[in-house]
């Protein structure tokens, strides 16, 4: 099995943003999100959101999470070829 080129050369840009708000005296709200831009399958966004309090010992207990994920990919057909034996 060889991949076909040979030589492939891929552009992948991403980043990742996040913020925290506080939405009570030690209760608080922490959102996010991945971006990324790739050849296979363009523009993706992973948003995530998450809820934690802190005790009054300083310890934080971390309370529901809520995230997304990007698809699968997939290899575009002709990009791997069997090599005869």
């Amino acid at each position: 099995m060889r991949f076909a080129p040979t030589v492939l050369s891929q552009t992948l840009y991403s980043g990742f943003l996040q913020d925290e708000i506080m939405l009570a005296r030690r209760v608080y709200l922490t959102i996010g999100s991945k971006l990324e831009h790739n050849g296979y399958t363009g523009f993706e966004f992973e948003p995530s959101a998450r809820v934690a309090m802190e005790s009054q010992v300083h310890t934080i207990a971390l309370g529901r999470a809520i995230a997304g994920s990007a698809h699968t990919v997939t290899l575009r057909p002709g990009l791997v070829r069997a090599a005869a034996a």
